[in-house]
């Protein structure tokens, strides 16, 4: 999951003009020192702002990798295969997944690794059944727009095609195609939605996936001519 997580310093902008400032004063140390004592505060201020994102970075991230911790840990008596933390019970694990995501969600809303643990909530709540739970958060979590809240739209739309809501399904699978993101891309978009139509209009949707066979990604293109085979004949 490290892949996913942005540099901080690079995302948050009070952070980035924090950056600013210290490559500034390096770079200009002559002039800092001729403003002496102002020039001496505003460096101190960047200096401690610069080590209070950097804090807050790793307290988002070690409540996130408590996150999986608990939620990839083993019921037994000791962790097993590689886990962190083992359980007595399934539903002490699950009481300690919860506070987990709980706790984070709490101390550090809107920032992505409340979006990341948002949706593993919604995974989490799908994967017991509870979807009506499940559709809420994920619709709290595409609210808050980005990557993850996309793929929050991905799932949502796709909990619409099992439902026979196709339509409504398909308005977001186009709206994703539109403007992919970097959790879901346009081809990806482009297949759920052939996937969603293919049993009413299969000429339609074949005519969505026929491009992707030349792909320049061999998985994509594996991806498009393992769906056209599975599209109906033309009518």
């Amino acid at each position: 999951m490290d892949k996913t997580l942005r540099k901080e310093l690079k995302t948050d902008e009070l952070a980035v003009a924090t950056e600013h400032a210290l490559g500034y004063a390096a770079s200009h140390r002559q002039q800092m020192i001729r403003y002496g004592g102002l020039a001496a505060a505003v460096l101190i201020i960047a200096g401690g702002a610069y080590w209070f994102f950097t804090s807050r970075a790793e307290e988002r991230r070690a409540a996130l990798r408590e996150v999986y911790a608990a939620r990839e840990a083993t019921v037994g008596a000791e962790p097993q295969n590689g886990a962190l933390k083992a359980f007595g019970t399934q539903q002490l694990k699950d009481a300690a997944v919860d506070k987990a995501i709980s706790d984070l969600l709490a101390k550090h809303p809107g920032t992505e690794e409340a979006a990341i643990a948002l949706f593993q909530k919604g995974t989490l709540l799908a994967d017991k059944g509870n979807l009506t739970e499940s559709r809420k958060t994920y619709e709290q979590l595409a609210a808050m727009g980005g990557d993850f809240g996309s793929l929050a739209r991905f799932s949502i739309a796709q909990a619409m095609t099992t439902e026979g809501k196709v339509a409504d399904a398909e308005k977001i699978f186009r709206e994703l195609i539109a403007a992919p993101t970097s959790m879901v891309s346009k081809e990806q978009a482009t297949m759920a939605l052939a996937r969603a139509i293919m049993a009413t209009r299969p000429d339609e949707a074949r005519k969505l996936v026929e491009p992707l066979r030349a792909h320049t990604r061999n998985q994509v293109s594996r991806n498009a001519v393992s769906l056209l085979g599975e599209i109906p004949a033309k009518k």
